[in-house]
């Protein structure tokens, strides 16, 4: 992030509370896990920037599910290359993303992440889901204790499930390290309509976007076709956990807790069968 004067820094006191009044109403938290990521957490070759990135290996970043949808500001899903300083509206819509008129640029501070475009917006970006998400996130490729949240509606609406800055725990952040940063839902019948990444004043460089399509944690229609807690959503669980989900299943991280397949993933299931909780 940089400030209006072209100079690295946090946001100002005014514009703080500006967005500290934003964050006091409409949440609902509790519903949701936060992914923050540097290099070196995915063995990456370089400590500051990701030698793998998100939509090359999706898997690296924890995203395993069958249908993992990805944004490269780059190229359009038909391949037409996206000249810099396009304002992306619709251009991904048909992978089930939408965005408020993000300008993207091959000339940012510290680079793309992947060449030669990372967005450079000032406005907050915001990504709305077309389709039921529930794992989302993106390189920060110059963090600066930015804002990520995670909204159960579009364009910044219903429900706020999670918000959190990156480095909010460090003394003092270092912007020169590549950050992937988004959320994962653990709630049952919760999905992400939309995600905003932002400061209260200043630029914010993106690139490489990616989030994954599927039903909620904890739901007992496992292969979507609407009916719940039948031998199908049975059977497709078990394909799913031997690595074989069908395009409409959901994860085999069942409870969504970020490990796959595992004891509690079984557990959670056959609870949520029998009309328990999830945890």
């Amino acid at each position: 992030m940089r400030d209006l004067n072209g100079q690295r820094g946090v946001a100002g006191s005014a514009g703080f509370v500006g967005v500290l009044a934003v964050m006091l109403g409409g949440a609902a938290y509790g519903q949701a896990v936060k992914i923050e990521l540097t290099p070196p957490q995915v063995a990456s070759t370089s400590s500051t920037h990701f030698s793998t990135l998100p939509t090359a290996n999706p898997a690296v970043f924890g995203l395993g599910g069958a249908d993992v949808r990805r944004v490269n500001f780059d190229t359009t899903p038909a391949g037409a290359a996206i000249p810099s300083n396009t304002l992306l509206t619709n251009h991904y819509e048909s992978v089930g993303v939408l965005m408020n008129s993000i300008r993207v640029s091959n000339n940012v501070y510290e680079g793309p992440a992947s060449a030669p475009n990372a967005t450079f917006h000032n406005s907050g970006h915001i990504f709305t889901f077309t389709v039921p998400v529930v794992v989302a996130g993106i390189i920060n490729t110059s963090p600066d204790r930015d804002f990520v949240e995670l909204w159960t509606g579009p364009n910044r609406t219903g429900q706020r499930i999670l918000q959190f800055r990156d480095q909010e725990e460090a003394s003092s952040p270092n912007f020169h390290i590549d950050r992937f940063v988004g959320g994962r839902v653990t709630a049952p019948g919760v999905t992400i309509g939309s995600m905003w990444v932002g400061n209260a004043q200043g630029d914010d460089e993106l690139d490489e976007l990616i989030f994954e399509v599927g039903v909620a944690p904890c739901h007992s229609d496992f292969n979507g076709d609407g009916d719940f807690g039948t031998d199908q959503d049975i059977e497709e669980f078990f394909r799913c956990l031997a690595g074989n989900c069908c395009a409409a299943c959901g994860s085999s991280d069942f409870n969504g807790d970020g490990d796959f397949g595992t004891d509690q993933d079984i557990e959670a299931f056959f609870r949520v069968l029998a009309g328990g909780e999830c945890q």
